[in-house]
């Protein structure tokens, strides 16, 4: 389930339902957002690390973190995110 654009006002219930699912996945890498006097650090998600290519600085490697499972117990992988 996606929103195309957030409701036009904003009651009690469709707040938590925007939050909700905002948070239902997981990202390759997380923007640490926690201080405001101090630019945004890039943190691991599902992704353990990543590194910028040294022949092409627009295409970053992303180390997938291992073990992790999708709902069914199949296991992730790089082709899953692709």
């Amino acid at each position: 389930m996606t929103f195309r654009s957030p409701p036009a006002t904003l009651t009690k219930g469709s707040r938590a339902i925007a939050s909700s699912v905002i948070n239902v996945y997981d990202g390759l890498l997380l923007w640490d957002l926690s201080r405001s006097d101090k630019p945004s650090e890039i943190r691991p998600g599902l992704a353990t690390s990543h590194e910028i290519d040294h022949d092409d600085h627009q295409r970053w490697i992303a180390h997938l973190r291992r073990g992790v499972k999708w709902h069914d117990g199949c296991d992730f992988k790089a082709d899953d995110v692709v």
